[in-house]
C-alpha cells in the first residue's frame, strides 16, 4: 500500500473510532438512540448532517462539535480530491 493510501486507512479508522465512540458517549451519557444509530449507520457523507443537528439540539458541546466536524470536514476534502484525481487520469488514459 502507497504512503497516501496508509495516511487515508488511518484517517478513516480514526474517523469511525471516534464516530463510534460519540455514539457510545451519546447512548450512555445523553441517552440519546435514534439519531446515534443513523449517525454510526450514515458514513462520512451524512455525518456531517448528524453532528451538525447533534450540536443545534444540545447533545453536542460546541467544542465536541467542532473538533469531530473538523474531521469530517478534511476526510470530505481528502475523498473528493480522490475522485477529481482518478476521474482526471480516467479521462487522460481514454483521450490517449
Amino acid at each position: 500500500m502507497s504512503d497516501f493510501g496508509k495516511i487515508m486507512e488511518d484517517k478513516c479508522m480514526n474517523f469511525a473510532i471516534r464516530i463510534t465512540n460519540l455514539c457510545r458517549y451519546l447512548v450512555d451519557e445523553k441517552h440519546e438512540h435514534r439519531i446515534s444509530d443513523l449517525l454510526f449507520r450514515s458514513g462520512t457523507s451524512e455525518s456531517l448532517f448528524w453532528l451538525t443537528l447533534l450540536n443545534k439540539t444540545g447533545f453536542l458541546s460546541t467544542e465536541q462539535y467542532k473538533s469531530i466536524y473538523e474531521d469530517c470536514e478534511e476526510l470530505k476534502r481528502l475523498l473528493v480530491s480522490i475522485t477529481k484525481t482518478s476521474k482526471f487520469n480516467l479521462d487522460n488514459e481514454t483521450n490517449n
